[in-house]
Protein backbone atom coordinates (compact mmCIF):
# COMPACT_ATOMS: atom_id res chain seq x y z
CA UNK A 1 0.00 0.00 0.00
CA UNK A 2 1.28 3.78 -0.19
CA UNK A 3 -0.48 5.79 2.44
CA UNK A 4 -0.49 9.45 0.51
CA UNK A 5 -0.61 13.20 2.87
CA UNK A 6 -0.29 16.34 1.99
CA UNK A 7 0.01 20.04 3.05
CA UNK A 8 -2.35 21.27 2.06
CA UNK A 9 -4.76 18.55 2.57
CA UNK A 10 -7.28 17.85 -0.19
CA UNK A 11 -4.79 17.65 -3.49
CA UNK A 12 -5.78 15.85 -6.32
CA UNK A 13 -3.81 12.87 -6.96
CA UNK A 14 -3.03 11.14 -9.53
CA UNK A 15 -0.99 8.22 -11.89
CA UNK A 16 -0.63 8.35 -15.36
CA UNK A 17 -2.63 10.96 -15.87
CA UNK A 18 -5.48 9.64 -14.11
CA UNK A 19 -7.32 10.73 -10.95
CA UNK A 20 -7.41 8.33 -8.12
CA UNK A 21 -8.55 10.64 -5.46
CA UNK A 22 -7.85 13.28 -2.93
CA UNK A 23 -5.05 13.42 -0.30
CA UNK A 24 -5.26 12.13 2.66
CA UNK A 25 -5.64 8.86 0.81
CA UNK A 26 -4.57 5.12 0.96
CA UNK A 27 -4.08 3.00 -2.27
CA UNK A 28 -4.39 -0.47 -1.11
CA UNK A 29 -3.11 -4.26 -2.47
CA UNK A 30 -0.77 -2.95 -4.87
CA UNK A 31 1.69 -4.75 -6.92
CA UNK A 32 5.28 -4.62 -6.27
CA UNK A 33 6.53 -1.98 -8.53
CA UNK A 34 7.55 2.15 -9.19
CA UNK A 35 4.50 4.39 -8.95
CA UNK A 36 4.06 7.77 -10.43
CA UNK A 37 2.17 9.98 -8.12
CA UNK A 38 1.38 13.62 -9.07
CA UNK A 39 -0.95 16.02 -6.75
CA UNK A 40 -2.07 19.21 -7.60
CA UNK A 41 -3.80 22.19 -6.10
CA UNK A 42 -5.18 23.01 -9.24
CA UNK A 43 -2.74 25.24 -10.24
CA UNK A 44 0.68 23.63 -9.48
CA UNK A 45 1.79 20.32 -9.69
CA UNK A 46 3.89 18.11 -7.69
CA UNK A 47 5.59 14.46 -8.62
CA UNK A 48 7.02 11.71 -7.10
CA UNK A 49 8.31 8.27 -7.62
CA UNK A 50 7.69 5.77 -4.91
CA UNK A 51 8.91 2.19 -5.17
CA UNK A 52 6.63 -0.37 -3.43
CA UNK A 53 8.28 -3.58 -2.46
CA UNK A 54 6.73 -7.44 -1.16
CA UNK A 55 4.07 -7.07 1.57
CA UNK A 56 5.23 -3.25 2.01
CA UNK A 57 3.26 -0.42 3.31
CA UNK A 58 5.08 2.84 1.41
CA UNK A 59 4.21 6.59 2.70
CA UNK A 60 4.73 9.65 0.90
CA UNK A 61 3.62 13.13 2.35
CA UNK A 62 3.55 16.08 -0.39
CA UNK A 63 4.23 19.63 0.76
CA UNK A 64 3.30 22.39 -0.96
CA UNK A 65 5.15 25.76 -0.09
CA UNK A 66 4.04 28.59 -1.53
CA UNK A 67 5.52 32.68 -1.86
CA UNK A 68 4.11 35.59 -3.94
CA UNK A 69 5.60 36.86 -7.51
CA UNK A 70 4.95 40.98 -7.77
CA UNK A 71 5.85 41.55 -11.36
CA UNK A 72 5.76 44.93 -13.58
CA UNK A 73 6.58 45.51 -16.88
CA UNK A 74 8.23 48.47 -18.40
CA UNK A 75 5.48 49.45 -20.40
CA UNK A 76 2.60 48.23 -18.14
CA UNK A 77 -0.23 46.43 -19.42
CA UNK A 78 1.34 43.42 -20.55
CA UNK A 79 -0.66 40.12 -20.50
CA UNK A 80 0.44 37.64 -18.25
CA UNK A 81 0.42 33.70 -18.96
CA UNK A 82 0.94 31.24 -16.94
CA UNK A 83 0.88 27.51 -17.70
CA UNK A 84 -1.47 28.82 -20.69
CA UNK A 85 -3.79 30.72 -18.80
CA UNK A 86 -3.93 34.54 -18.45
CA UNK A 87 -4.12 35.37 -15.08
CA UNK A 88 -3.58 39.30 -15.42
CA UNK A 89 -1.68 42.22 -16.40
CA UNK A 90 1.36 43.81 -15.37
CA UNK A 91 1.28 44.95 -13.03
CA UNK A 92 0.18 41.92 -11.08
CA UNK A 93 0.70 40.13 -7.74
CA UNK A 94 0.39 36.78 -8.48
CA UNK A 95 -0.65 34.71 -5.48
CA UNK A 96 0.24 30.86 -4.50
CA UNK A 97 3.53 30.22 -6.66
CA UNK A 98 4.85 27.30 -5.05
CA UNK A 99 8.72 27.75 -4.17
CA UNK A 100 10.91 26.87 -7.04
CA UNK A 101 11.64 27.76 -10.50
CA UNK A 102 8.23 28.58 -12.78
CA UNK A 103 7.92 30.52 -16.06
CA UNK A 104 5.72 33.00 -17.65
CA UNK A 105 5.09 34.63 -20.76
CA UNK A 106 4.37 38.46 -21.13
CA UNK A 107 2.64 39.22 -23.92
CA UNK A 108 1.92 43.57 -24.95
CA UNK A 109 0.41 44.42 -28.66
CA UNK A 110 3.97 45.77 -30.78
CA UNK A 111 6.26 44.19 -28.17
CA UNK A 112 8.11 40.92 -28.57
CA UNK A 113 6.36 38.18 -26.61
CA UNK A 114 8.79 37.15 -23.72
CA UNK A 115 9.09 34.05 -22.00
CA UNK A 116 10.46 34.65 -18.18
CA UNK A 117 12.18 32.71 -15.49
CA UNK A 118 11.29 33.60 -11.95
CA UNK A 119 12.16 31.40 -8.37
CA UNK A 120 9.02 31.32 -5.91
CA UNK A 121 10.21 31.52 -2.41
CA UNK A 122 8.16 30.07 0.15
CA UNK A 123 6.64 32.40 2.80
CA UNK A 124 8.38 35.66 0.87
CA UNK A 125 7.46 38.02 -1.76
CA UNK A 126 9.44 38.46 -4.53
CA UNK A 127 9.48 41.63 -7.20
CA UNK A 128 10.32 41.31 -10.80
CA UNK A 129 10.55 44.22 -13.55
CA UNK A 130 10.32 42.99 -16.75
CA UNK A 131 11.70 45.15 -19.63
CA UNK A 132 9.87 44.29 -22.73
CA UNK A 133 11.39 45.25 -26.58
CA UNK A 134 9.92 46.99 -28.87
CA UNK A 135 9.26 45.53 -32.35
CA UNK A 136 9.56 48.87 -34.07
CA UNK A 137 12.40 49.40 -32.26
CA UNK A 138 14.05 45.89 -33.82
CA UNK A 139 12.38 46.89 -37.18
CA UNK A 140 14.17 50.42 -37.21
CA UNK A 141 17.74 48.67 -36.33
CA UNK A 142 17.43 45.75 -38.38
CA UNK A 143 16.34 48.88 -41.70
CA UNK A 144 19.47 50.58 -40.48
CA UNK A 145 21.84 47.50 -40.84
CA UNK A 146 20.64 46.49 -44.28
CA UNK A 147 20.54 50.03 -45.55
CA UNK A 148 24.32 50.55 -44.05
CA UNK A 149 25.15 46.55 -46.09
CA UNK A 150 24.40 49.11 -49.16
CA UNK A 151 26.00 52.11 -48.15
CA UNK A 152 23.02 53.74 -47.67
CA UNK A 153 24.44 55.87 -44.88
CA UNK A 154 21.72 58.47 -44.77
CA UNK A 155 18.90 56.50 -44.42
CA UNK A 156 20.48 54.18 -41.71
CA UNK A 157 21.19 57.44 -39.96
CA UNK A 158 17.41 57.71 -39.63
CA UNK A 159 16.71 54.79 -38.69
CA UNK A 160 18.87 54.28 -36.31
CA UNK A 161 17.45 57.93 -34.72
CA UNK A 162 13.69 56.61 -35.37
CA UNK A 163 15.04 53.55 -32.80
CA UNK A 164 16.71 56.37 -30.08
CA UNK A 165 13.24 57.76 -29.98
CA UNK A 166 11.66 54.45 -28.77
CA UNK A 167 15.00 53.70 -26.31
CA UNK A 168 16.90 56.91 -25.95
CA UNK A 169 20.06 55.20 -24.17
CA UNK A 170 20.19 52.25 -26.00
CA UNK A 171 23.58 51.20 -26.19
CA UNK A 172 23.41 49.49 -29.38
CA UNK A 173 22.07 51.94 -31.46
CA UNK A 174 24.34 54.54 -29.82
CA UNK A 175 26.75 52.43 -31.06
CA UNK A 176 25.60 51.92 -34.86
CA UNK A 177 25.47 55.33 -34.57
CA UNK A 178 28.91 56.14 -33.98
CA UNK A 179 29.66 53.43 -36.83
CA UNK A 180 27.76 54.93 -39.05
Amino acid sequence: SIEITSKPTGLVVSTNGVQIGKTPITLQELRPAKYNLTVSDGENDLMAQIHVGPKENAKHDFAFRYGMIQLTSTPPGATVVRKGREVGKTPVTLKHIPAGESAIELRLAGYVFTNFAFVGVADTTTSYTVSLVSEQYLADLSEARKAATGSDYSHALAKINDALKIYPDNADALQLQKDY
